[in-house]
């Protein structure tokens, strides 16, 4: 491609500039070639741009705004460049601009602004621009799509926590290996206690020592007794097995504390049972358990009630196929019913199902804002459609309107030659596309006998959707040209 290529470097600082005029001229014939180059520079280094939305802001002469992204070419040297447009194109004169860069971590820098030329060639020495205003923005998009994945990443981190809790919980395999290790050490601890000759006598020997005792002696050798740390137990040791748990987690011989068979009732059962803390299993797909399949796990009871009955707690079970399953009971209120416990593969599905979902959802909500049915409604008051004697296509002033699927209502086009004032009506819009209030807005009107100042005019859209142009600043040409451009939310 061919461009007229301008230069522009910009030092991102905090010194006072009042904005610069630049020698830059474009013509309104350069069609697809008017390109502004940009270099930015922070204390004379490149300024990287990675993470950066930069945007440009036009003002034309004759009141038209533009407010477009630049297109970056280079994120870590600092560069980037926009081509202006056919439509800016016709809006001849000094044009002021302002650069500003918006960083995703909400910062945001601003340039000084500086000017440039858009200089009419001779066939376009009778052209009449339109004032246009065009703003273009996606950051509350995205706002909103950083808020979502916040979230989804919170419930991410949530469910990590809860599988770090269940790995901690005791196997029931766990459990009786704990109790046969201890039971064994208690066995050795016996046998080694009854074998050992120094601390026991024979009967014979006692037979002995009942004749021969005297007082003294009896007394020494209870003294000598008593002072026997290793087959007396001290009262640290007493404190600690006082302290120790008092209820079973399994039966006399190490297996499940509670059976429940597939005619009982799952959550009855346990809570019948009279007990603060067990293991329980279920034989098959007995009433009230979460599964379809058959169901094991824990379970524990906070309180019991007068009756030996559970009144508060919770109860965790887990079927055969590794699925896990939480409820909680009080019975002032019952169960609060079964919850699953989501693996990380489930969670990661339901996300990326979520962002297929939203993907669609958006797709399908811009492409229905793109396909709008359009109207023209009846003028009157002697108002007609606006034409222009230099242009070739005049149904880009035609009046008409439209509703989208979010029932916003958008109205364009120009009208001229009616009658201006308070209560008359250039149309009327029908039931379905009328406000819920008065609305009033601010247009562009003629500057035909103004010596070519800009020029305004107030509408209203009242309630029962008649379109009034109540006054126009142009005190000679008042109704030669009404623009048209709003939208609002239909009731």
């Amino acid at each position: 491609m061919i461009y007229k290529n301008a230069n522009v470097t910009f030092d991102i600082n905090s010194r006072k500039s009042d904005g610069r005029a630049t020698n830059i001229q474009f013509m309104t014939q350069d069609t697809g070639s008017a390109k502004l180059s940009f270099s930015f520079t922070k204390d004379g280094v490149p300024l990287p741009l990675s993470a950066v939305d930069a945007k440009i802001v036009l003002l034309y002469p004759d009141g038209s705004f533009y407010k477009k992204s630049l297109t970056i070419i280079d994120k870590v040297n600092g560069k980037a460049e926009y081509i202006l447009s056919d439509e800016e194109l016709k809006h001849y004169g000094v044009v002021k601009a302002e650069l500003k860069l918006y960083y995703t971590n909400g910062q945001a820098l601003a340039t000084s602004f500086f000017t440039f030329t858009i200089s009419k060639t001779l066939e376009d020495q009778n052209i009449v621009p339109v004032a246009e205003y065009y703003i273009d923005d996606v950051e509350s998009f995205r706002a909103g799509l950083n808020k979502t994945m916040d979230e989804i990443s919170q419930t991410v981190e949530e469910l990590k926590a809860k599988f770090a809790d269940l790995e901690n919980i005791e196997t029931k395999d766990g459990a009786q290996e704990k109790a046969d290790t201890a039971e064994q050490n208690a066995k050795d601890f016996t046998d080694e206690h009854a074998n050992d000759q120094t601390k026991h006598i024979t009967a014979k020997e006692r037979e002995l020592w009942n004749a021969k005792e005297t007082p003294s002696g009896a007394q020494g050798k209870v003294n000598a007794h008593a002072n026997k740390t290793d087959i007396h137990v001290t009262q640290s040791d007493k404190d600690k097995w006082n302290g120790a748990q008092l209820f079973k987690i399994t039966n006399d011989v190490g297996g499940v504390l509670i059976s429940i068979a597939d005619t009982d009732d799952f959550l009855s059962k346990i809570v019948k049972a009279g007990k603060t803390f067990g293991t329980f299993y279920s034989t098959g797909k007995a009433t009230n358990s979460p599964s379809t399949v058959s169901t094991r796990g824990m379970f524990h009871f906070t309180s019991l009630d007068s009756n030996g009955l559970g009144t508060f707690g919770y109860v965790i079970a887990i079927d055969y196929k590794n699925n896990v399953f939480t409820n909680y009971l009080d019975l002032s209120q019952g169960w609060t019913g079964w919850s699953k416990v989501e693996t990380q593969a489930e969670t990661q599905t339901k996300i990326e199902k979520f962002l297929t979902d939203a993907k669609s959802y958006t797709d399908s909500l811009e492409k229905r804002l793109t396909e709008l049915t359009w109207f023209s409604p009846m003028l009157q008051n002697s108002w007609v459609n606006y034409t222009d004697t230099n242009a070739t296509d005049q149904t880009k002033y035609k009046v008409r309107y439209a509703k989208d699927v979010t029932g916003t209502v958008f109205v364009e086009g120009a009208i001229s030659k009616g009658i201006i004032g308070f209560g008359v009506p250039a149309f009327i819009l029908p039931e379905g596309y009328r406000p819920a209030r008065a609305i009033q807005w601010v247009g562009v009107a003629s500057q035909g006998g103004m010596s070519g100042i800009p020029q305004t005019h107030r509408l209203l859209v009242d309630i029962d959707g008649k379109v009034i142009i109540e006054n126009c600043s142009n005190t000679v040409k008042p109704n030669d040209y009404i623009s048209l451009g709003f939208c609002f939310k239909a009731v």
